[in-house]
């Protein structure tokens, strides 16, 4: 796990009244999981049931063992995609209880329940699919990588607005070592289990261990996106891959779940699926290029629907170059659209939250003052110290925008405190220094501190290029990093790409690097990859968005719950 990735919450023990249980949700083999209510927060409980732990002791301090290392670990993963995790409490006389957020249901059971047909429509079913791949791609994405090893439709809550996220990380499968009950090479649900997963033989007995890495999360998310295609769980046959009478010769995937395939028809996704499905893990897809494969279906449907449409979605909070909203230097809005400031509203269309980043000196600080405050005088400008979010609304085409810029310090003993100001972020602009090569080569490092702690959202970035008539004395100085290589950085990484300067007297390309932004925003937002509140604001020093709430004591932690 990546340092300073940690919930605020931990494995504790606690008093049995510390937590109230509320109203058994459901059951599986080995747990259940309950509503209820700890530290004021309505919460989902997840516990053991009684009975396993009336064994003996030794059982008992296994399990207890296994949920503190397994806390360990599900504190570290931060991702719009993951069940947001509290803790694991320790009561005296019961089993150790897990505690995540509480969402709507399952996906077996939105499935199940639903009364459309298909049972999950369209545009459902890449959205739900997308969101799960996302998911996938940033647990594989870790060092080490997180293989979930229990893909399923049980296992992928969603929230009221059907925004999947993974669950059930492995803690209820940890099972007490060398009980013949929990021994099981097939770690997860086998109708969803990559073949890899099964015992083969060894003369008259079957193997106790199996070789499998994260491709297995492949093949059980091919699974899950076949039953939202065919809207019911899997029909396989034979149950185990293992030909009978062979001591390891497989059956064909293809030829176990043929009757499924066939129900797929012709959907767009159903190469996907197969691809997912192959014998071979090394022949599977990653989780990016699954990402990749599915956003490329939606903007198919989008563009049977309605035409050519920019792209939006992103991997992990990032926007990828198949999915980018407004690659390149060039907006893909109409010239003719109007931008401008315009004074505090008692409404916006839109609120917005975004962030600058980049190394000190790089001219963040006069970018937002600038924009603020155009009398600003630049050559009064100081290093940033503080973390202080401004304000600013926009008048867009025909919709309001309300935008929060926070402007980050640049050293880098500042990057303790910069995860909390990460939250409900939905855009970044990375920024460097045209003239300080070192600037350019630091985007990177800055990006991967984006792709740890930008998961609110799936975040848009757009790459600044600031100080392009930079003088000294008088003259210009050239410039160290070429357009063209820019271009290039942002091209491989899917990202639009501006071009600044602060001593720009009409604030032309100010105002276009924030119009830029605007525009990939409200793209997002009318595709549905970003969330926003839209709830009315009733003026700058009375907010209800707590997503744009500003702080005005500096120098202490403005990081919201």
């Amino acid at each position: 796990m990546a340092e300073g990735r940690t919930r605020p919450y931990s494995a504790v023990d606690c008093t049995e009244d510390s937590i109230s249980m509320q109203g058994l949700i459901g059951k599986g083999s080995y747990g259940e999981v309950w509503r209820a209510k700890w530290n004021g927060k309505v919460v989902a409980a997840k516990c053991l049931h009684a009975e396993l732990l009336h064994h003996d002791q030794e059982i008992r301090d296994h399990h207890a063992e296994e949920f503190r290392r397994e806390s360990d670990v599900l504190r570290g993963l931060i991702h719009p995609n993951i069940i947001r995790f509290y803790a694991v409490l320790f009561p005296p006389t019961r089993s150790p209880v897990i505690v995540t957020e509480l969402l709507h249901c399952d996906l077996q059971k939105y499935i199940e329940r639903s009364t459309t047909t298909p049972k999950v429509l369209p545009d459902k079913a890449i959205s739900i699919s997308l969101g799960i791949a996302e998911g996938l791609e940033y647990l594989h994405g870790l060092k080490p990588p997180v293989v979930h090893r229990d893909l399923a439709t049980k296992n992928i809550l969603l929230t009221a607005e059907g925004h999947p996220k993974i669950a059930d990380l492995g803690v209820a499968k940890v099972f007490a070592a060398g009980k013949d009950a929990f021994a099981t090479v097939v770690p997860g649900t086998p109708l969803y289990s990559a073949p890899e997963t099964f015992p083969a033989k060894k003369g008259l007995d079957f193997c106790t261990e199996v070789i499998y890495g994260v491709k297995v999360d492949i093949f059980s998310f091919g699974v899950v996106l076949m039953v939202i295609i065919i809207g019911q769980e899997p029909t396989v046959w034979p149950l185990s891959p293992i030909k009978a009478g062979s001591k390891n010769t497989l059956i064909s995937e293809k030829e176990r779940r043929k009757k499924d395939i066939v129900r797929m028809g012709n959907h767009k996704l159903k190469s996907l699926v197969l691809d997912c499905l192959h014998d071979k893990s090394s022949k599977r897809p990653t989780a990016s290029q699954i990402c990749k494969s599915i956003f490329k279906v939606h903007q198919e449907l989008e563009s049977r629907k309605n035409g050519p449409k920019p792209s939006t979605a992103s991997c992990s909070g990032i926007i990828d170059t198949e999915r980018n909203p407004c690659q390149g230097a060039a907006s893909n809005s109409a010239e003719t659209s109007t931008f401008e400031k315009i004074p505090s509203q008692f409404h916006y269309d839109y609120r917005f939250k975004v962030l600058l980043l980049g190394s000190s000196g790089v001219g963040k600080t006069c970018l937002v003052e600038r924009l603020i405050n155009p009398s600003y005088n630049i050559a009064y400008s100081t290093a940033t110290l503080g973390i202080e979010p401004q304000s600013q609304a926009f008048q867009y085409n025909s919709s309001s925008v309300h935008m929060s810029i926070t402007d980050t310090a640049g050293q880098e003993r500042f990057f303790a405190i910069q995860p909390m100001y990460f939250r409900d972020v939905q855009g970044v602009f990375l920024v460097y220094d045209v003239m300080m090569e070192s600037t350019f080569k630091e985007l990177e490092r800055w990006l991967d501190i984006v792709k740890q702690y930008c998961t609110e959202c799936h975040v848009r970035v757009l790459v600044v290029g600031n100080k392009i008539d930079c003088f000294y004395q008088g003259k210009k100085i050239e410039r160290n990093v070429s357009k063209e290589r820019a271009l290039e950085f942002a091209r491989k990484h899917g990202f639009p790409y501006v071009e600044t300067s602060v001593l720009d007297i009409n604030l032309d390309t100010i105002m276009n690097m924030y119009k830029k932004m605007v525009e990939c925003l409200i793209d997002a937002v009318s595709l549905n990859t970003i969330k926003i509140d839209m709830r009315d604001t009733m003026n700058k020093t009375n907010k209800v968005d707590l997503s744009t709430t500003e702080n005005k004591e500096t120098s202490h932690c403005k990081c919201k719950r």
